[in-house]
């Protein structure tokens, strides 16, 4: 259930493990990057396009209802964006819960190399559809 170097890019500046207990009783190893705004591949393209300030990915292992692909998180000036690949299926909601939860954790583990994450303070605002935004 542990994930290991070469389960990620060499973009990533820092990683961190969480082993998380769902409503079901089961446990589930989320991974967080932070990435190397000064990297080529794909998640380092995608937050320069989007004028991230940060960005990273989040896998998810042993859970049903997770992405098969890492999800990236990019951080702009006024909120979180998470995108997921086309054809991964729907996150369910604790997970989603979960995700914000640890990525707020994995800001406040980080800042002593990242201190732009220091300050941000996830919150999750009024959902209009099944995709959420967090800010």
């Amino acid at each position: 259930m542990s994930v290991t170097n070469d389960d990620f890019p060499d973009e990533a500046l820092a990683v961190r493990e969480y082993v998380l207990v769902l409503s079901d009783g089961s446990r589930v190893s989320m991974a967080i990057t932070l990435g190397d705004p000064e990297a080529d591949g794909f998640a380092a393209r995608l937050a320069r396009e989007n004028d991230a300030v940060a960005y990273g990915l989040i896998s998810v292992l042993d859970a049903p209802e997770a992405p098969e692909a890492p999800i990236v998180w990019m951080v702009n000036a006024d909120s979180l964006s998470l995108a997921k690949a086309a054809g991964d299926g729907k996150v369910s909601a604790e997970l989603q819960g979960l995700i914000g939860l640890y990525l707020g954790l994995f800001f406040v583990q980080t800042a002593p190399f990242a201190p732009h994450l220091a300050g941000i303070r996830l919150q999750p605002i009024g959902v209009a559809n099944d995709n959420h935004t967090l800010h």
